[in-house]
């Protein structure tokens, strides 16, 4: 709770002050949480591409993990929308933690699990009892551990670290595994032979909630899953301030230019319901749009 009551704080200073703001230039201002904070230049790239358009404010807001950013879309008034995980969802819907109706607007982008092993451990089943970084409770990694090795029935060690320290506790042998959501597997480019990335497998029970893809590392093809980064708001009655400000909010950024960010608008997220709002846009709109992240062409 210590770690909530500054954050919370915050929050409430920054509802009021968009409320005065709001009120004094006629603006509507949008509370936009990320969820991790290696999604905050995906929240920054939206809130330049939306800021003072139609008198509306994108404030980016750093959340203290993905699931944590669902219960906080849920509870707190000053925040309008946040950047999560697609399976953090049902990983919050499993063990009750959110409160009301949660919709999306759109994915943002595809995230992969990449599982990174050290050698001798050669598939995921290897792993039972073994120490897996999956990352910290009420993070988005935690949430994608828990459900995929809970569904495979492995058994592990949890060490609570994300990312790129999950990846450094791997290297000092404080982990024999890592687990990333999103990784540019480049990035991690394995060029200490003591490590590999293994295949995760699609347990039936989660075709819901992953899709089956695969990677290309060192050369080689490997099967993985991946979720979505979503955009994700509390769905709230058509009748409240609230819902007036999304609206303002999902009509801007339909109009975002196809090479400004990567939106995917018409792609479903599995498991998620679409933002009625949104809904009612797309279906106005003669031609759905396809934008496509910087560089790319639809």
């Amino acid at each position: 709770m210590r770690t909530l009551l500054p954050a919370l704080g915050l929050l409430a200073f920054l509802s009021g002050v968009g409320s005065a703001f709001a009120e004094q230039n006629n603006t509507r201002v949008v509370g936009l949480l990320v969820g991790e904070p290696e999604w905050l230049q995906q929240a920054t790239t939206l809130a330049k591409a939306l800021d003072n358009e139609d008198h509306l404010r994108v404030l980016p807001i750093v959340g203290t993990g993905g699931v944590q950013a669902l219960q906080d879309l849920s509870q707190l008034q000053s925040v309008d929308a946040a950047l999560v995980a697609a399976d953090s969802l049902t990983y919050s819907n499993m063990q009750n933690l959110t409160a009301g109706k949660l919709a999306y607007i759109t994915a943002i982008a595809p995230l992969p699990v990449v599982l990174i092993a050290r050698h001798g451990i050669d598939n995921v089943t290897a792993l039972a009892g073994k120490r897996i970084a999956t990352g910290p409770a009420q993070s988005a990694g935690f949430a994608t551990g828990e459900l995929l090795f809970g569904s495979l029935e492995i058994p592990f060690l949890r060490v609570p670290l994300q990312g790129e320290s999950a990846i450094d506790a791997l290297i000092s042998g404080k982990a024999d595994a890592a687990l990333v959501l999103g990784a540019d597997v480049g990035k991690f480019a394995l060029k200490d032979e003591r490590f590999h990335v293994l295949s995760v497998p699609l347990a039936p029970q989660l075709a819901e909630t992953y899709r089956a893809i695969t990677l290309t590392v060192n050369g080689k093809k490997l099967d993985t899953v991946a979720t979505s980064l979503v955009l994700a708001v509390f769905d709230w009655p058509p009748n409240s301030p609230h819902y007036a400000t999304l609206q303002k909010f999902e009509s801007q950024l339909l109009k975002i230019p196809n090479d400004e960010i990567a939106q995917q608008f018409e792609n479903d997220v599995s498991g998620w319901t679409r933002h009625s709002s949104v809904q009612k846009l797309l279906s106005q709109t003669p031609s759905q749009p396809n934008i496509t992240p910087t560089g790319g062409k639809p």
